[in-house]
């Protein structure tokens, strides 16, 4: 069996791949470093459940998947829908400034982001605009190099679905910085 201080140092070898499955599975890069940390505590109470000798970034990874779709249930049963009209006047208000200040080069204060770019707005709204899984494995290619076979022990799907995910994620992320209107998402969720 795993003692703790083996599994703290096979988790931190792998918390760059367990990070990208919780991002790639929420679209939210803030929200990721606690997903993985609540996916590591639970992984922790499960070490009895870890067959020692198979893939731990796998099985870690499993977890964080898991643990990030449930982030995002949890989060769509608290999301709630404001009626009261000057409430909504006040959004409608905020998200006209929003835009303005979206087209605008610098923001307000006049700061930019030295690593944030257009092009890079249009790469996270390209990706935001597929599905959790097809982002994940898009993400784990491209990003951490990994196998086709890899990316599907990860997140415990086929080999073949994988390389399909890929396939398609890449055709519609082009699609969509091209501007193209055939991007196709996905719900599967």
């Amino acid at each position: 069996m795993l003692d703790a201080e083996s599994f703290a140092a096979l988790l931190t070898d792998c918390y760059q791949r367990c990070w990208l499955v919780a991002a790639a599975v929420t679209g939210d890069r803030v929200e990721a470093d606690d997903i993985v940390q609540e996916a590591s505590i639970i992984a922790l109470r499960k070490l009895g459940d870890f067959t020692t000798g198979t893939n731990f970034s796998a099985w870690i990874s499993q977890i964080v998947r898991l643990t990030a779709l449930n982030h995002l249930k949890k989060t769509a049963r608290h999301n709630t829908v404001v009626t009261d009209p000057q409430a909504i006047d006040q959004a409608e208000t905020a998200a006209r400034n929003d835009a303005k200040s979206a087209a605008a080069p610098v923001s307000a204060i006049g700061g930019l982001a030295e690593h944030q770019t257009d092009f890079d707005d249009e790469v996270l709204r390209a990706l935001e605009g597929i599905s959790d899984t097809a982002r994940a494995c898009l993400l784990l290619r491209v990003v951490h190099q990994l196998s086709y076979a890899d990316i599907a022990q990860t997140l415990g799907i086929p080999e073949g679905t994988a390389m399909s995910h890929v396939h398609r994620a890449k055709h519609a992320i082009r699609e969509q910085l091209k501007g193209g209107q055939h991007a196709v998402q996905s719900n599967d969720r």
